[in-house]
């Protein structure tokens, strides 16, 4: 544990980030519940504590280190998984209000108790598929960010993340991508979707590090979105993922 706790601190120290006692306390916990849980609810292909913080718990906070969100401010995390990056956002910026989204019932039943165990007030977990969440009046253009992290493709972010937020919310996916690499058919794809691709050296203006593929939400996303699953898969085929 005091392995673990070094190697937090240590990376907090050095990447900027105000980490508060209670945050790391949260933070740890929540990477030793991941690995001593994960053969129970099957979390994560990580093999150690150390691992688990380092992948799961620091690479889902580096591109937020200068986030600064008004407080209420909602967001919703989709395909979460084991609550990556949802669980870690809520406890690092406590004011915010998430929505994590998983179809796998083990897994959202992972995060609830944890959330539970970790006293986080501040989630709202939901056991559904994406497409389903998307066309819900209650959650349909409601919030004012979406993170995603290795979800699927990316064409199904967009589709499945853009139906949710308010017109102006974000839509951030956690990436080795840039916008400027993404094939005219995926940029085209965003845009009928009512979003509009962020480029380099726009990130910083919303408190997100240079990387990954950032979004914003310029209209309302025409009714018909998000599409069945199976629609979505075949579609997302026939358009290449970056520029050829």
């Amino acid at each position: 544990m005091f392995h673990v706790e070094q190697i937090l601190k240590q990376w907090a120290a050095e990447s900027g980030f105000a980490l508060t006692a209670d945050m790391a306390d949260k933070l740890i916990r929540y990477a030793m519940r991941i690995h001593t849980e994960n053969e129970l609810y099957n979390l994560t292909g990580l093999k150690t504590a150390e691992d688990v913080l380092k992948t799961l718990i620091m690479k889902s906070i580096e591109p937020v280190v200068s986030f600064n969100v008004p407080r209420g401010t909602t967001f919703m995390d989709i395909g979460t998984g084991s609550g990556i990056p949802g669980v870690v956002l809520l406890i690092c910026f406590p004011h915010m209000l998430g929505t994590l989204v998983d179809a796998n019932g083990k897994k959202t039943e992972f995060i609830k108790k944890t959330a539970e165990e970790l006293g986080l007030s501040n989630v709202t977990v939901i056991n559904a598929r994406a497409e389903d969440v998307g066309q819900e009046d209650t959650l349909r253009n409601k919030f004012d960010w979406v993170f995603t992290r290795a979800f699927g493709p990316i064409y199904y972010s967009f589709e499945f993340a853009l139906p949710v937020l308010k017109n102006n919310g974000k839509l951030y996916i956690y990436s080795n991508l840039e916008m400027e690499m993404l094939s005219p058919g995926m940029l085209a794809h965003i845009k009928v979707l009512g979003g509009a691709a962020v480029g380099k050296g726009g990130h910083s203006v919303y408190g997100i590090n240079e990387e990954g593929l950032l979004v914003v939400k310029e209209r309302k996303t025409p009714p018909m979105y998000p599409r069945r699953f199976p629609i979505v898969k075949r579609e997302s085929q026939k358009v290449p993922e970056t520029i050829e």
